[in-house]
């Protein structure tokens, strides 16, 4: 009884090693289109980088990034982080918005739905997927300032497993329920100073607001001449991993399977 208990505990060992495998522990930042640290805020004159977009009423402001292609024997990409950036005045963000919701789906015509939601009380969710924390620029103590020369904080939104993806392009909005705007932050990614991927010169818009299970998308917009002197791009950091084909992971169960009889077998031959 106690020799099948053992096996039984090792398999539970296996499994989990072999899903650690496949799940990835490290992941990889694969999109990096963060928060720019370069030409900063009305000191930088016509070369600013930053800004912030967000419309009134139903609306929202969001991008698109890309999934690369997988590698041979991978299924999927695990997306294991996903950040994203919001400003304002309040001194929390509870004090803005009562919940956040990201929407993220695939760039394929269809409605963009809620991929994560969390209510807010100060900068503490009650989801432990999601986190908020006050920032600033990256290597630099300041904040982000607003058109009329004021002093607005940046909040970083970090969400956390947020499940399997396929290649290719998709959608994304982040969105706060009250009667404040959320403005995405964004950048032009020729003053930014920092890896700016993925970015086409356009930010999207889309139909709908936090309360929805899904948004819809309405188009792209260049805010060169249109809210702004130069064009710009949400800023967004990826991180995610490949998750092996089932066959693949099948035969490093084996694999770790064989090695852990051969160890049990070696260790009754030497007793």
């Amino acid at each position: 009884m106690m020799k099948w208990k053992n096996i039984k505990l090792q398999g539970c060992l296996l499994a989990v090693l072999v899903l650690g495998v496949a799940g990835g522990a490290n992941a990889a930042l694969v999109v990096d289109r963060g928060l720019p640290d370069s030409n900063l805020n009305n000191a930088a004159g016509s070369d600013r980088s930053n800004v912030a977009w967000g419309f009134n009423g139903d609306f929202l402001a969001g991008d698109d990034f890309s999934l690369g292609a997988l590698n041979p024997g991978q299924s999927a990409w695990q997306i294991d982080q996903l950040t994203l950036w919001t400003i304002g005045s309040e001194s929390t963000l509870g004090d803005r918005f009562d919940s956040l919701t990201l929407f993220l789906g695939a760039d394929n015509g269809s409605s963009t739905p809620a991929a994560a939601k969390a209510n807010l009380t100060g900068n503490d969710t009650d989801n432990s997927d999601v986190q908020v924390s006050k920032v600033e620029y990256p290597g630099t103590s300041f904040d982000y300032q607003g058109s009329g020369g004021g002093s607005l904080n940046i909040w970083q939104i970090d969400f956390f497993n947020l499940g399997l993806f396929d290649e290719g392009e998709y959608l994304f909005a982040l969105a706060g329920a009250g009667e404040a705007i959320t403005f995405n932050h964004a950048s032009n990614a020729a003053l930014s100073g920092t890896p700016q991927d993925g970015a086409d010169g356009s930010y999207r818009w889309f139909s709908g607001n936090a309360l929805d299970l899904g948004i819809t998308a309405g188009g792209s917009i260049d805010s060169a001449g249109n809210g702004w002197d130069k064009s710009s791009d949400i800023n967004i950091q990826v991180h995610a991993t490949q998750v092996p084909e089932p066959s693949i992971v099948g035969l490093m169960s084996l694999g770790l399977l064989g090695f852990f009889v051969a160890r049990r077998r070696s260790t009754r031959i030497t007793r």
